[in-house]
């Protein structure tokens, strides 16, 4: 149901895990672009730096990376599902 609503609302969605059983549903007018050298530098200072190794256990954008579990196409299917909306 979240999917769906979120769907009806912003045309782009995307799905990251955050905690073990818990999603993260970011919702947006466009899809996000990510500039890769800034997101690493960012990751690289305080107090980003100490957030991501206490709550995600990473010290890279891979580590942040392999959270992402799907952009919007997901999030359409689930959403088109019957008995969702």
């Amino acid at each position: 149901m979240a999917c769906a609503t979120l769907a009806a609302v912003f045309p782009a969605v995307e799905t990251w895990a955050t905690q073990t059983g818990d999603l993260l549903l970011v919702g947006g007018r466009q899809p996000p672009t990510y500039d890769v050298p800034a997101v690493r530098q960012r990751i690289a200072q305080e107090p980003l730096r100490s957030a991501l190794a206490s709550a995600w256990r990473v010290t890279d954008l891979e580590g942040v990376l392999a959270h992402f579990l799907s952009s919007n196409d997901l999030t359409r299917e689930i959403a088109a599902l019957p008995g969702i909306a």
